[in-house]
């Protein structure tokens, strides 16, 4: 923001230029009302901050609001991504669900949790534990297109932020602080993800679910029942015929 030279009311620019009449005020850019309003809209729209809230302390300008909202970023980056017990504990939580999901077959069955978990162990172990999947936004593993296609775990939305940045460097902006709930946020919806997948069989031209297949029988009789079970059974699982190829399917 450029500094404003004032000049006589009664003349004009060019007027007082050709005259030869002497500057009556100047004000620095930073004092003028549009970097005022600049200012503020960048304030509430980068900080969420609606009032300044700046005050002169010691001889230096302290703003409260931005103080404030650095505390609780480091607060938050302390209590949170850098506490392993937080990490574990929500990774427990989430699989103690997974496992009631499995044994009461409610969207998948224990069969399926058994076989999406070998899925994803034996991906993991192809990626040299889960580290070639860190920072790399052009994976052609079958279980991160997955989970790129689904955004689950927020593995979408990376797959095209940054996507100009050195792959190490993108590994370390994204994991330096919340690497761990990350790790262990992917483990367990991965294993949820694929055992979703394998839940879906091809049966009378569509893939369903076995728990939407009973849904859809309601009424009919117990033989009917079973034979449309045997068939859903033998039927091929979504899982087995996703490809990947190129970053997709």
């Amino acid at each position: 923001m450029r500094n404003r030279t004032y000049y006589n009311e009664a003349a004009s620019r060019k007027a007082s230029k050709e005259a030869g009449q002497e500057v009556i005020k100047s004000k620095p850019g930073t004092e003028s009302n549009t970097y005022g309003m600049a200012s503020k809209f960048v304030q509430m729209n980068l900080y969420n901050i609606r009032d300044t809230n700046t005050y002169n302390i010691a001889g230096h300008e302290i703003n409260l609001g931005k103080a404030a909202a650095l505390f609780r970023a480091a607060t938050v980056a302390i209590n949170l991504g850098c506490n392993i017990a937080v990490a574990g504990t929500g990774y427990l939580t989430a699989n103690y669900t997974h496992i009631i999901q499995a044994l009461t077959g409610q969207h998948y069955t224990w069969k399926d949790a058994i076989d999406g978990a070998n899925t994803v162990l034996w991906h993991l172990l192809m990626n040299a534990g889960g580290a070639k999947y860190i920072g790399n936004k052009l994976s052609q593993d079958k279980l991160m297109v997955v989970m790129e296609y689904f955004n689950i775990a927020d593995q979408g939305k990376r797959k095209y932020e940054h996507v100009n940045r050195n792959r190490l460097v993108n590994a370390v902006n994204d994991n330096w602080c919340f690497g761990m709930l990350t790790g262990f946020d992917f483990i367990i919806k991965s294993n949820i993800a694929t055992s979703t997948l394998y839940s879906f069989h091809y049966y009378n031209n569509e893939f369903t679910t076995k728990e939407d297949l009973l849904a859809n029988m309601a009424g009919k009789s117990t033989q009917e029942v079973e034979d449309a079970l045997a068939e859903w059974e033998v039927g091929a699982n979504l899982w087995s015929v996703i490809e990947a190829k190129d970053g997709a399917f």
